[in-house]
């Protein structure tokens, strides 16, 4: 994931999501390093978004018990290997001379937060209905 000019457009997919859903989190801890499906319903007249999510370092959700569906506005990050690691991510895989950059979409609603730090994020986007 280095170099900007790959990163960027992911960074700017991911903020683009606003005001939508989880509506369904499929996570797969078989093979090289886990995956994470998240389907995304929009709020309101957005088309439908998924994120596809490949070795995953670190996936957290908090919501409150017994609250619908859990909205957010995203949020993203690059964590490159010589900066400071984010609290969240475990000293175990900070540490590592070989760990490559890795990129953390935070949500955050009025009920709920989610973070995932993972090595391969892709934003699916619905283009017809």
């Amino acid at each position: 994931m280095s170099g900007g000019h790959v990163v960027a457009p992911v960074l700017e997919a991911v903020e683009s999501i606003q005001g939508y859903g989880t509506e369904r989190l499929l996570l797969s801890l078989a093979g090289s390093g886990g995956a994470l499906e998240i389907s995304l319903q929009p709020f309101s007249g957005l088309p439908r978004m998924a994120l596809s999510v490949r070795d995953v370092r670190v996936f957290a959700m908090d919501r409150e018990a017994r609250d619908g569906m859990p909205f957010f506005d995203f949020t993203a990050q690059v964590i490159e290997p010589p900066e400071p690691r984010p609290a969240l991510l475990p000293v175990r895989l900070a540490s590592s001379a070989d760990r490559p950059s890795l990129l953390w979409p935070h949500g955050d609603g009025p009920t709920s937060t989610f973070d995932v730090v993972a090595a391969v994020v892709q934003v699916l986007n619905q283009i017809g209905r």
